[in-house]
């Protein structure tokens, strides 16, 4: 992904610019503090030759003061133009990896469907054989009785918030759990739909 490589590029170069910085203001630090101790060399000095290197030293330090602000002058100025193009950088590489993770995302999520329907399926066959079994129950006894064990389900639960028509024209409260569920998907921008048997 050339975005989130621009990305990581340019926090390289601002990683890089801060420490340059930090740097620089740390070896401008140390020439001022060097430079009163060179002075009182130069001055102490009876040695003619010494007294030279004192003084080319001495120069070579007071030039060095006078450069390193404009450096880092410089250089605080190339950070603030990097933090300014940081943020649409930013923004690209967060689309680029959303892109790449959304691709995936979506075919987990049509085979989670597929599965939660086949789940469906499943719990529906559940209620239609205890269904029969008790309608066979009652024809051995009319005495209340549970003829197969509980069995919980998730999909096929009625909800009592909702009413339908049945073929019938009878109104009944239908089962919402997982049309409600594949709709959430969609909302949340995955290229589903429920179908009419959710």
């Amino acid at each position: 992904m050339k975005e989130l490589e621009k990305f990581f590029e340019l926090k390289k170069q601002l990683s890089i610019e801060q420490e340059s910085i930090k740097k620089l203001e740390a070896r401008l630090a140390e020439l001022k503090s060097s430079l009163p101790v060179l002075e009182s060399r130069w001055v102490e000095t009876e040695d003619e030759k010494e007294a030279k290197a004192i003084e080319a030293e001495l120069n070579a330090a007071r030039e060095e003061i006078e450069r390193l602000p404009l450096e880092i002058k410089k250089a605080k100025r190339k950070i603030e133009l990097l933090e300014q193009k940081l943020p649409k950088h930013e923004e690209e590489a967060i689309k680029a990896l959303r892109q790449v993770y959304m691709q995936k995302l979506e075919l987990l999520v049509k085979e989670l469907i597929k599965r939660w329907r086949l789940v469906a399926e499943v719990e529906r066959e559940i209620r239609d054989l205890k269904d029969r079994a008790q309608l066979d129950l009652v024809k051995v006894t009319s005495a209340p009785r549970i003829l197969l064990p509980y069995i919980p389900t998730y999909f096929i639960n009625t909800d009592e918030n909702a009413v339908a028509i049945s073929k019938s024209g009878m109104p009944f409260h239908p089962f919402t759990r997982l049309k409600k569920m594949i709709e959430a998907l969609a909302r949340e921008g995955f290229d589903v739909s429920p179908k009419d048997t959710d």
